[in-house]
């Protein structure tokens, strides 16, 4: 009974905290269930230190009730490393990494996945910001917000990289590679674009580029993660059951949850919002 009547507080505590309009940046996109549950959703750069500030002030202005990151399981170590080990481990890159990664993915999957951590690589140590620095400080605000939940809701990079290798052709493959080589050398040119990255209108060309000239990889890295992380927030957006002791009558209260993704996924992720979804095949 005590735990009840602490949670029924501190839910009442984090209502009166709560902003009914609040102040939020442009980069969020505010979407709702049948209801009446918000998401907001921040659609971020993965290089941006913008993006950071992004996401620390919708968390404090709306206090949500739960916060779900475009990470998986897999990848959630990243959480808990702190930059300086991170930024390291990158510096360490080697032919032993390439060829473990080999092993586990196959020689094309192999060399793509470490050109696009070299390319990680030399921004983080031109930018001294870490990749995915946005989902971190997620979690830093998440820590401060009374009876909030954190998700990891994206597909496990394992399953997506498996249907990546089967849905690219040889040609794409070279496409890609070519691609990233040019970012590789072409870092100051690749900075320039991180900003302009949360631009809609930039990402719109960026994409329909991608769906001409890379379809496999759209498919794979993009769309079907758009519906996987639809998805996701749908289930975790559901009433909250507010109830003071087991004498009184629960209320169901709308959630309020905070998304942070990609900028690139916000699109999709609107455009799926509506519609019944089914994922199992994308698994």
């Amino acid at each position: 009974f005590a735990d009840m009547d602490t949670d029924f507080n501190l839910t009442l505590e984090k209502l009166q905290k709560r902003k009914e309009k609040p102040q939020l940046p442009k980069t969020v996109t505010k979407l709702e269930t049948e209801d009446g549950c918000k998401v907001y959703l921040v659609g971020t750069a993965h290089f941006s230190m913008n993006s950071r500030i992004d996401v620390a002030k919708t968390i404090q202005e709306v206090q949500p009730d739960a916060v779900v990151v475009e990470l998986c399981k897999e990848r959630s170590f990243l959480l808990n490393l702190d930059e300086k080990t991170l930024l390291q481990g990158f510096k360490k890159l080697s032919f032993i990494a390439l060829a473990a990664t080999m092993r586990e993915f196959g020689v094309i999957s192999g060399i793509i996945m470490l050109m696009v951590y070299t390319m990680e690589s030399y921004l983080m140590q031109g930018l001294e910001i870490v990749s995915g620095g946005e989902m971190k400080e997620a979690y830093y605000q998440f820590l401060k917000v009374p009876l909030c939940k954190f998700f990891l809701g994206d597909r496990p990079i394992s399953i997506t990289i498996r249907r990546a290798k089967a849905a690219v052709s040889f040609c794409e493959t070279l496409k890609l590679v070519a691609s990233l080589l040019s970012c590789i050398f072409c870092t100051a040119w690749f900075v320039e674009l991180i900003e302009t990255a949360k631009d809609r209108a930039f990402m719109e060309q960026m994409f329909s580029f991608l769906q001409e000239h890379l379809p496999g990889i759209y498919n794979t890295l993009i769309k079907e993660r758009d519906m996987y992380l639809t998805k996701f927030l749908r289930e975790v957006a559901k009433p909250l059951k507010l109830q003071h002791s087991l004498q009184t009558e629960p209320l169901y209260l709308p959630s309020v949850v905070v998304g942070v993704v990609g900028i690139g996924h916000v699109p999709g992720i609107v455009k799926n919002w509506n519609k019944q979804l089914e994922i199992k095949e994308l698994l």
